[in-house]
C-alpha cells in the first residue's frame, strides 16, 4: 500500500532494506525504503496487468532466493514482489485499471496468491512447512536448487574475519555487517546476535575474537582431531584415508597403506574416511565453523551407504542449533542428506575409553547430538549444554 501510494504520488523507490525475523514470526519486521521524486505515472493501464503482476512476482521470488541462498519467510517474499512491482511501474497502473482501482490491495494479494500457489508452486520453487505435521503454522519459500552460499554462512564468515582483524565495538561491527550485506541480503538481528555471541568475547567496551577461535589455535585443534580420528580408526581395525589438505596438517602421521591408490573426489566433502578394502565404513569432516552448505547437498554414491559425521568445536554448537531452528527446511534437508554433527569433546571422550570396541563406538557416537533432526529419537542420557565452550 505504501509503495502503491508513493508511485501514484510521483515518487520512485531507489533502495530498500528489509529485516524479517526468520525464527519467530511474532517479532517485528522492519522496512526501510528510500524514495525520490519521479515523473508522474503515465495515464492508462497496459494490457494484461494481472499476468504481468504474476510473472514479475515469480521472478522477484526467484531472485530473492538466489541472492540470499536460503529459504525466505512469506513476509520477505511479499516485500520482494511489491518492490519489483514498484520498480516496473505496475503499481502506478492500478488507478487506471477498472478492477484494481476499486480494491487495489485485494487485487494485488489475489495476483500474488495465484503467482505463488503453495499447493502448485511455479517451476523451481517450493513451499516448505515449518512443521510438516502442523502446516497451519506457516513455512518458507525455498528454491529446488540453491547455487549461492547461504546468507547465514556468509555472515558467520564475515564476523570471524572482522574479529580476526582486532577488537571492535559491537555496534560498529553490526553496522559493518549491514553495510556488507545490503538490500535483500540484510540479515535478521537474531542471526547477527547469534554470530557475535558464538565468536565474540567482551574486551572492556569492545568485542574480540575468543582465544579458542584464534586461527593458530583452531588449526591446532583441527589437527588434533584429525590425528585422533586416524588413530581411533586404525585402533578399530580400519584403513584410514585422509584428504590431501588434511594430511598436510599432520605430516608426521604415517599414511595408510592404501592411501595412494584411493581417489579423493568420490569421498569429498569428508576429509577422513575409515574403510575396509576401499569400502567406506565411516566418514568424517572436521571443521571449525558452523557452515551448513556442504552438508545440505546429497552425498556422493561412494559415501551414501556409510554413517557420516561433521566434527566441530563445542563453541559452535549453539550457533549451529540456532541456524537450524531459524530455518526449519534445513533440518528436514539434513535428515535426508544424512550428515550428523558431533563435538570435538565427544570424540575425545570416546577415544579416551581404552576398552572401546567397534560395537561400543557405533552405539555411543550418536549419544551427544548437537541437534535432533526430524525422524531421530532423543538419546536418553544426560547431555552437555548446547553452547558450551571448548576445552581444547
Amino acid at each position: 500500500a505504501l509503495l502503491a501510494a508513493a508511485n501514484a504520488a510521483g515518487w520512485r523507490l531507489m533502495a530498500q532494506a528489509t529485516q524479517t525475523p526468520q525464527a519467530n514470526a511474532a517479532n517485528r519486521i522492519q522496512w526501510r525504503f528510500e524514495l525520490t521524486s519521479a515523473q508522474p505515472p503515465s495515464q492508462g493501464a497496459g494490457a494484461n496487468l494481472a499476468d504481468r503482476l504474476q510473472r514479475s512476482a515469480q521472478d522477484a521470488t526467484q531472485q530473492l532466493l538466489e541472492v540470499r541462498g536460503e529459504p525466505a519467510p512469506p513476509a520477505l517474499v511479499q516485500t520482494a514482489c511489491a518492490v519489483r512491482w514498484s520498480e516496473l511501474g505496475l503499481l502506478a497502473e492500478l488507478a487506471q485499471h477498472p478492477e484494481a482501482a476499486r480494491q487495489p490491495m485485494s487485487y494485488l494479494l489475489a495476483q500474488m496468491r495465484v503467482a505463488l500457489n503453495r499447493e502448485l508452486p511455479p517451476p523451481g520453487l517450493l513451499f516448505a512447512a515449518s512443521d510438516p505435521a502442523n502446516p497451519e503454522l506457516g513455512g518458507f519459500w525455498t528454491a529446488e536448487q540453491f547455487q549461492t552460499q547461504p546468507l547465514a554462512d556468509r555472515l558467520e564468515q564475515f564476523i570471524v574475519q572482522q574479529l580476526e582483524a582486532g577488537s571492535v565495538a559491537a555496534e560498529t561491527l553490526a553496522e559493518s555487517a549491514y553495510a556488507a550485506f545490503p538490500g535483500w541480503q540484510t540479515p535478521d538481528a537474531a542471526l547477527l546476535t547469534a554470530c557475535l555471541a558464538s565468536y565474540g568475547q567482551p574486551d572492556g567496551d569492545l568485542l574480540r575474537l575468543r582465544d579458542e577461535d584464534l586461527s593458530q589455535q583452531r588449526r591446532d585443534d583441527q589437527a588434533a582431531i584429525l590425528r585422533l580420528l586416524a588413530s581411533l580408526g586404525r585402533r578399530l581395525g580400519y584403513e584410514v584415508w585422509l584428504a590431501a589438505a588434511s594430511a598436510q596438517l599432520i605430516p608426521d602421521l604415517p599414511p595408510s597403506s592404501e592411501q595412494d591408490r584411493l581417489g579423493l573426489a568420490d569421498w569429498t566433502p569428508a576429509n577422513v574416511v575409515w574403510h575396509n578394502q576401499g569400502e567406506p565404513a565411516f566418514a568424517f569432516a572436521v571443521v571449525t565453523q558452523a557452515s551448513l552448505l556442504p552438508w545440505l547437498a546429497a552425498p556422493s554414491d561412494a559415501l551414501a551407504a556409510c554413517p557420516r559425521y561433521v566434527a566441530l568445536p563445542g563453541g559452535r554448537a549453539g550457533l549451529l542449533d540456532f541456524k537450524l531452528r531459524r530455518c526449519p527446511p534445513w533440518r528436514t534437508r539434513l535428515a535426508w542428506t544424512g550428515w550428523e554433527f558431533v563435538k570435538y569433546r565427544h570424540l575425545r571422550d570416546l577415544a579416551g575409553q581404552t576398552s572401546l570396541g567397534l560395537a561400543g563406538f557405533r552405539a555411543r557416537i550418536g549419544l551427544d547430538p548437537i541437534v535432533t533432526l526430524p525422524g531421530q529419537q532423543l538419546a536418553l542420557f544426560e547431555m552437555e549444554p548446547q553452547g558450551d565452550a571448548d576445552d581444547a
